[in-house]
């Protein structure tokens, strides 16, 4: 899955692996993000890549799932993590270059439980803490 994102005049794509197609409850779904900068330009990116919700803070990348129907799948709500991250500091931004990529991974299972049977479309969205105040600092 490819979601290419336009921040200003700037450029990132965002990939997810899925390393199962298919999966039976319970099972892990080991997901692999990769964040690469398809500008012309180096950009500050927080490198931070921490999973968590739409409605959370905290976090740089969430999912959102539907079901075949094109329905919003919410069932994942009911089994949430609570979870805190250690705070932003200058070592979690770092100049990406111009066709470089970062990466993450996750157990999607972990996080968006899918109880229901049937085929789910899924998008993650990377929505990033601001650049620091002294962007310079990060190079």
């Amino acid at each position: 899955m490819t979601n290419t994102n336009n921040f200003g005049k700037q450029h990132l794509e965002l990939k997810l692996l899925l390393s199962e197609s298919t999966a039976t409850p319970g099972m892990t779904i080991q997901a692999d993000v990769q964040l690469t900068n398809r500008g012309d330009s180096t950009m500050i990116v927080n490198t931070r890549l921490g999973m968590g919700y739409p409605e959370s803070d905290d976090r740089e990348l969430y999912c959102q799932i539907q079901l075949q129907s094109g329905e919003d799948y919410l069932g994942y709500q009911a089994f949430q993590v609570d979870y805190q991250r250690k705070a932003l500091d200058r070592e979690s931004f770092r100049a990406l270059k111009p066709g470089d990529t970062i990466r993450a991974t996750f157990d999607l299972q972990f996080w968006y439980r899918l109880t229901q049977p049937g085929e789910y479309r899924i998008r993650v969205v990377y929505e990033p803490e601001p650049f620091p105040a002294e962007p310079e600092l990060a190079l």
